[in-house]
């Protein structure tokens, strides 16, 4: 019997600098029962190299092409629950550096909570480490949107109490065994028709969906770069993936009666882009206060894209809810109660 009650699953795409940070601090951290699954999708800068010299134990599958943040995480976590031994699954973004008492705190937290499936990590700026980027997820209130509690605030101990979010990030998280299985059908933990974005989001609302809580732990201290992969692609993925993305989350897991919400939000936005000309301000200008990624014409491309895509996987949205609803164990009222309670506001 394998001596790791932990699996670690680290999908990495050319990230080999992100790596040689975050593999170090990860073999310091306090708790040892733990086993790396590295799954690379294709890279050509050294990273699978660097990975089996740095730690060869590692179980590492190697992807020919780019297969996705939702299909490399499945992959690393099927082959993790092949040892009987795994009672739980953490999933890490190459671009991150852990604290050593991570994994420890966050064991202890499902450990002592059984109804707990995943919990969060505080997730602070690489760049300014007294900056947040994540304390938890929580939705804006009157709507579908989904934002990261704390996002650019400083730290000043306001996130500093454990409490329950609406979603757990999947970049720094850790998920019970039986939490994952329940919820998830054919070995499609990560929802891969997503790709990437949304599907952290996704994957905790079917866990809430099957009856298990979510938890925030602020002791569980991790530092992320963000953006290191995704924006190497290009620098409008991330935006043409989330909004698509949400729209397809919407139609597989809400009742009719929040959907009203996502339709509301977009008449709403579409209206707004069309009569007053108007682009979102997160979207106006980059970080750098370079060219904006989109002008109100590309706001207007990017949603007609989003839709588009999502008529063409509204089957497979339609057959993934099906089973979900056939799975539920709360009703349509506990669902709107909870997308009452674990709200911030704009």
């Amino acid at each position: 019997m394998s001596r790791y009650k932990v699996a670690v699953v680290i999908a990495n795409y050319n990230g080999e600098v992100h790596l040689r940070r975050l593999l170090p601090t990860l073999r310091q951290q306090t708790y040892t029962s733990v086993r790396l699954v590295f799954v690379d999708n294709g890279s050509n800068d050294g990273s699978l190299a660097y990975v089996h010299s740095f730690w060869p134990d590692a179980w590492c599958i190697a992807n020919t092409v780019n297969a996705g943040f939702s299909k490399a995480n499945n992959q690393g976590i099927i082959r993790a629950l092949e040892d009987t031994s795994t009672q739980y699954i953490a999933t890490l973004n190459n671009d991150t550096i852990v604290d050593r008492e991570w994994l420890a705190t966050l064991v202890d937290v499902l450990e002592r909570n059984l109804s707990v499936g995943a919990v969060a990590s505080k997730v602070l700026s690489m760049d300014d480490t007294n900056v947040f980027d994540a304390a938890g997820d929580f939705l804006v209130a009157g709507t579908v949107r989904v934002r990261k509690r704390g996002y650019a605030e400083v730290d000043s101990g306001q996130y500093d109490t454990p409490d329950e979010p609406f979603s757990v990030g999947a970049v720094a998280a850790l998920y019970r065994r039986e939490a994952l299985e329940e919820s998830t059908s054919g070995g499609e933990f990560f929802d891969e028709d997503f790709g990437s974005y949304i599907e952290d989001i996704d994957i905790s609302w079917r866990m809430r969906l099957c009856g298990w809580r979510l938890w925030y732990e602020p002791k569980a201290l991790v530092y992320h770069k963000g953006f290191s992969t995704s924006r190497s692609i290009s620098s409008e993925y991330p935006y043409r993936l989330t909004v698509r993305n949400r729209i397809l989350w919407c139609i597989k897991a809400l009742p009719v009666s929040l959907l009203l919400l996502l339709v509301k939000e977009y008449v709403y936005g579409i209206y707004t882009v069309i009569r007053r000309g108007y682009t979102p301000p997160a979207l106006r200008t980059t970080k750098s206060g370079q060219k904006p990624f989109f002008t109100v014409s590309n706001t207007l491309r990017l949603g007609v894209w989003a839709l588009w895509q999502s008529c063409m996987l509204l089957p497979a949205m339609i057959r993934k809810r099906r089973w979900l609803f056939s799975r539920k164990k709360i009703s349509v009222t506990d669902m709107k109660e909870i997308f009452r309670t674990y709200v911030i506001y704009d």
